[in-house]
């Protein structure tokens, strides 16, 4: 088959992986890091904690943990491919659709646990700094309810919490791959790997500029909503050009 029949195939699966994981994660980490600081309640706390620890531990040996537990010890799921072997090829159906999404949950849970626990301890730091600047006092002053103050709190807070997203979608992208490759899913990262076990040259070169592109769409998606997040910057860019 030709080279770009066989991304095409395979580019949805990776996408599918690359597109909920850092939108999910971005916004449990960062409520999970405000609730912590802000609450100080031992739920939060220990959430912090427990995803803070699963941040730090190699996200290829996370997902071989979960092989061994939830597919191999409790046979929850399976351990390896993006389907059952009882189809031939993807298909418009519902049970295709429920079989996919019941191979598709340890690779999602092995790229988004690893990433709550960053976006967390940044948020907390982001808060705690802003609890400790003048105006959530003032507010308090004012009369103003926990939950609009909090909300004041958060916006400030999760800016240097997005400038790290573009860098952090790069990062994801090279897990992606390496994570396709533990489970067998048929994304661009099983590709790739095949391809350079059998010295395919033109698939290489293929999925190097396919992952390219991808990182690049998303840094510029990133820095769209920042602009759009922080009319400051938007405005000040408008002002330069």
């Amino acid at each position: 088959e030709k080279v770009n029949t066989i991304l095409l195939w395979a580019l949805p699966w990776t996408l599918a992986l690359i597109i909920p994981v850092p939108i999910i994660g971005f916004f449990v980490g960062n409520f999970i890091g405000s609730s912590s600081a802000l609450k100080k309640s031992k739920l939060f706390s220990a959430l912090f904690y427990i995803f803070l620890y699963m941040s730090r531990i190699p996200f290829y040996w996370f997902a071989m943990v979960l092989i061994y537990f939830f597919a191999v010890t409790l046979r929850w799921a399976p351990a390896a491919g993006a389907y059952s072997s009882k189809w031939l090829h993807p298909v418009l159906s519902f049970d295709f659709l429920l079989d996919a999404i019941y191979h598709y949950v340890l690779p999602f849970l092995t790229l988004v646990c690893s990433g709550i626990g960053g976006w967390a301890m940044g948020m907390r730091s982001a808060v705690s700094s802003q609890i400790r600047a003048t105006y959530p006092t003032y507010c308090k002053q004012l009369g103003l309810p926990f939950n609009r103050i909090r909300k004041y709190i958060e916006r400030n807070a999760i800016l240097p919490n997005f400038t790290v997203l573009p860098i952090n979608f790069a990062g994801l992208v090279g897990q992606t791959l390496i994570v396709e490759v533990v489970f067998g899913y048929p994304g661009i990262g099983s590709l790739m790997y095949n391809a350079a076990y059998q010295l395919d040259y033109p698939m290489l070169e293929a999925t190097f500029l396919i992952i390219i592109l991808i990182t690049l769409i998303g840094n510029l998606i990133c820095d769209i909503l920042y602009g759009i997040l922080n009319p400051a910057i938007g405005s000040g860019y408008l002002e330069e050009h």
